[in-house]
This record gives C-alpha cells, sequence and structure tokens, in this order.
C-alpha cells in the first residue's frame, strides 16, 4: 500500500516517468492490484508505449468489466496501434 500511494502522489505530482517505475513494483508484487494496473497502463499511454499497454490490460479485460477508465486506456492504446 505504501508503494502504491507513493506512486499516487508522485502521479499527481507530475512525476508521471517515476510514478511508472514505482507502479511497476507495485504491479509485479501484486498483479491483481486494479487501481496500479489501470494508472501503470495510463502512464504507459502517456509514454507513447501502446503496445505495452495492450500488453498489461488486455488480459484484464473481463476482471474490468465495464470499468470506463479501463476501456479509455485500453481503447486509446489500441487505436493508436492501427
Amino acid at each position: 500500500d505504501f508503494r502504491f500511494n507513493l506512486a499516487l502522489a508522485l502521479y499527481k505530482g507530475g512525476r508521471v516517468l517515476e510514478s511508472g517505475a514505482e507502479l511497476q513494483k507495485v504491479v509485479a508484487a501484486k498483479p491483481d492490484h486494479r487501481s496500479a494496473r489501470l494508472l501503470l497502463g495510463d502512464v504507459l499511454l502517456r509514454q507513447g508505449r501502446f503496445q505495452d499497454v495492450i500488453d498489461l490490460l488486455a488480459p484484464w479485460e473481463e476482471e474490468f468489466g465495464t470499468d470506463r477508465g479501463f476501456a479509455y486506456v485500453l481503447g486509446s492504446a489500441f487505436i493508436a496501434t492501427m
């Protein structure tokens, strides 16, 4: 929880690259941490790493269901790769 809160503070403070590094650690330690996974997807999207977003989020589509944030991040990555 501490590492996720740190990543969230960095993200909100505009230090997106640093937050991404922390979020990767959170997702590695707790793959089912939905908020960390989605926020990491957004960080990767902002970096233009579209295939990484797809690889990170697509396998979790059923888990996220109708989450609009998830749909936006994953959908934006799919559109960008077309």
